[in-house]
């Protein structure tokens, strides 16, 4: 058995430790560009063409239809989906998912002791990725992610999906950067979300001890049949232009941010991603999920539902939790980005069968949610730090 074999063995094993990879068959294979441009963005989704909407080579075409030339020609998927859905009665409409071979097939989570942890290049890492689960190199012809020509901004198919066209990107994959976010893997978030024309369409992030399954930066970007009720909930200006949600108004503390146009672009970046900083610099797990939502509202009730004209807005929100050293078994469900959107995955066939919201909130506040008093402890530093009043955050350097 020659070196090449040994490596692509070990790449596909399930073990969290791994050899570095020979770069022995990259150059043989043609990686297209998934290339936009800023002129493409719908800040407003309802505002897209019909042209577009419903063209076969649209973004969001483009994402599927070449998930499914890897899963139909590379075989790197682990299973086929097979999945159910239903709708758990309740205050919060949870949409569930039964996603068995997800919980069995799934490459075992990695544990960790600290939000920040250096990269380890003898952990599985996205520099192990076998050509063929690569699908695209991303890039904005007109607005670089960086300036450095020799970045790779990388989107693979999820090898364990959680639904059809699951996929992942790595901003700036041989940076070799741990899972802290960067501007540029929110400035690739929010790019993502405003050219895909799908409204079902949502980008992921979770944190080191927030259910991060391995420490190389990277986003999830899925579709989900059902919206988060989070959309349609009030929500109350904290500072600036954060936003906030509390107990039991959603079932776990949460901070949102909306993109109104392009006026407010490098703002909104920025904005999320010092948010992400300060939990970060101040120890606090956390998980991120960007949908499309109408307009934020500030006045009762708790939960109204707008106008289906009403315009749909990129729309980030972020959960401060509690840590979490490693992976649970995935017995029933593990509360991580999507999860605190109200979107849960069950892992087997009787919790998904005698699952009820009530038994979903009481995971959700054993495993996830921050009591109210840490919550406001860290509002207390966090609305002051929003206003300019306090110390900015150090930027956290890890490469």
């Amino acid at each position: 058995m020659n070196a090449a074999d040994v490596l692509y063995r070990a790449r596909r094993s399930h073990s969290t430790v791994q050899p570095p990879k020979l770069d022995t068959d990259q150059s043989t294979v043609h990686v297209q560009f998934f290339q936009y441009k800023t002129t493409d963005y719908l800040y407003d989704l309802r505002e897209c063409s019909s042209d577009r909407l419903y063209s076969d080579t649209n973004f969001k075409e483009k994402l599927k239809n070449k998930w499914h030339e890897c899963k139909d020609k590379g075989g790197v998927i682990n299973y086929d989906l097979n999945c159910m859905y239903k709708l758990l009665d309740g205050d919060y409409n949870l949409s569930i998912q039964l996603n068995v071979e997800r919980g069995t097939l799934r490459r075992k989570p990695m544990r960790f002791q600290s939000i920040v942890q250096p990269f380890n290049m003898h952990r599985w890492n996205f520099t192990k990725l076998r050509p063929s689960e690569v699908m695209f190199y991303a890039r904005c012809t007109d607005n670089h992610y960086t300036n450095d020509p020799l970045d790779t901004h990388t989107i693979c198919v999820n090898a364990s999906p959680i639904e059809s066209g699951h996929f992942l990107f790595v901003p700036s994959l041989s940076k070799r950067l741990p899972q802290i976010m960067t501007e540029t893997g929110i400035r690739m978030a929010t790019d993502l979300m405003l050219i895909v024309e799908d409204e079902n369409f949502h980008v992921l992030y979770n944190s080191l001890l927030g259910q991060a399954s391995l420490n190389h930066l990277h986003l999830h970007g899925l579709f989900w049949p059902y919206e988060s009720d989070l959309i349609h909930r009030r929500f109350e200006l904290l500072a600036g232009d954060c936003y906030v949600i509390r107990r039991p108004d959603w079932y776990i503390h949460c901070f949102c941010y909306q993109l109104q146009g392009p006026d407010s672009f490098d703002s909104f970046v920025k904005n999320v991603w010092h948010t992400l900083n300060f939990l970060t610099v101040h120890n606090v797990a956390h998980n991120m999920f960007f949908t499309r939502a109408p307009p934020l509202r500030t006045q009762p009730p708790v939960r109204f539902e707008q106008p289906r004209d009403a315009p749909s807005l990129v729309t980030v929100y972020i959960f401060p939790r509690q840590s979490q050293a490693g992976a649970k078994p995935m017995n029933n469900f593990n509360p991580a980005a999507l999860e605190l959107a109200g979107c849960l995955m069950a892992y087997n066939l009787k919790f998904f069968e005698t699952a009820t919201e009530q038994s979903c909130i009481r995971t959700f506040d054993e495993d996830a949610a921050l009591d109210d008093l840490h919550f406001e402890t860290v509002n207390v530093i966090f609305g002051p730090f929003l206003q300019g009043n306090y110390p900015k955050c150090a930027t956290l350097r890890f490469f």
